[in-house]
């Protein structure tokens, strides 16, 4: 990803995919991507991006373009705060990273939001062993990174994304999928204390998309 600083490029990412349960769950109230919601919300947080100086804050709304450039559905979830129940806008992927035709890395993404972007901003990211919780506000921002597992157990993948790559500003640089489908999971993270409060995400049922894609070769 562009921004070393989130937690979706600066994560380790070999989580082993045989660790991950893929058991059924039931779906929750995201009705799928339209194009006018998926790219005005691209360009709103493209446009964010750009305007923030905010190392941490700039580069969330980076990843969260970039997974909505690749179909991602939207839905309403609860982030707990200090402790309290708050309603965010949420969105999730699972990036596998392919060598040669074979899955070999991946990580799994939550991304939360308030209102429409300009409030607080929270990634949840697992990989490898390890948690990243990285959030941004217009008081504050910050990013935990340490050892921890969430609790996931993914869904059967289903219907292929709908693409907003070719509506996409090129400076998202979202990756061109090997193949890309819908897929919900189940998942909780535990409450990491970021940016002068703690963020956790509740056991609950969040919409989101499988991506696979070619792992880059280093350059020579």
């Amino acid at each position: 990803m562009a921004l070393a600083r989130s937690p979706r490029s600066c994560s380790v990412v070999l989580l082993a995919i045989a660790t991950l349960a893929a058991a059924a769950c039931s779906s929750d109230s995201a009705t799928g991507p339209t194009t006018n919601q998926n790219a005005q919300l691209i360009l709103r947080f493209d446009s964010l991006h750009n305007a923030t100086t905010d190392d941490n804050r700039s580069g969330a709304m980076l990843d969260i373009a970039q997974i909505l450039a690749e179909g991602a559905p939207i839905a309403t979830g609860t982030v707990m705060v200090n402790g309290v129940a708050e309603q965010y806008h949420l969105t999730a992927e699972l990036q596998v990273l392919d060598v040669q035709g074979a899955p070999v890395d991946s990580q799994y993404t939550v991304a939360a939001w308030k209102g429409d972007g300009t409030d607080t901003i929270a990634l949840f990211n697992a990989s490898a062993g390890f948690v990243a919780v990285l959030v941004g506000s217009p008081a504050a921002s910050g990013e935990f990174i340490g050892p921890g597992t969430p609790a996931l157990t993914l869904g059967a993948p289903g219907a292929a994304c709908v693409s907003f790559l070719a509506v996409t500003p090129s400076d998202v640089s979202a990756p061109t999928p090997v193949a890309c489908q819908r897929q919900s999971a189940t998942v909780a993270f535990d409450g990491e204390s970021v940016a002068g409060a703690t963020f956790a995400l509740p056991s609950q049922s969040v919409a989101g998309i499988r991506l696979e894609a070619n792992l880059e070769p280093p350059p020579p």
